[in-house]
């Protein structure tokens, strides 16, 4: 996330194939790991393993917010109210 934000503010010229390809990679990955963690859990009877299950479904979905507002502003970069979502999503 951290390089695709500096990439968007940065100097050089952006470009959307690369940016979109990265989102879609990322996408898949937290996708993955979103289903492994949620099989993980529905069948867990730890109270504590189940509250870290949970914090981890949690990041993964800011993780994805942040993603979606990437893909918002770089569609239509005078959407910039996406572009700072996505920024304060990833680092709060």
């Amino acid at each position: 996330m951290s390089i695709m934000i500096k990439q968007i503010v940065g100097d050089e010229p952006l470009n959307i194939d690369n940016l979109n390809k990265d989102i879609k990679f990322l996408e898949s990955i937290l996708e993955e790991r979103s289903k492994n963690i949620t099989s993980l859990y529905a069948t867990e009877s730890s109270t504590e393993l189940k509250r870290t299950y949970s914090t981890l479904l949690n990041t993964i979905s800011l993780y994805e917010l942040s993603l979606n507002s990437i893909k918002a502003y770089i569609n239509d970069n005078s959407k910039v109210d996406y572009f700072i979502e996505a920024c304060t999503t990833y680092y709060s």
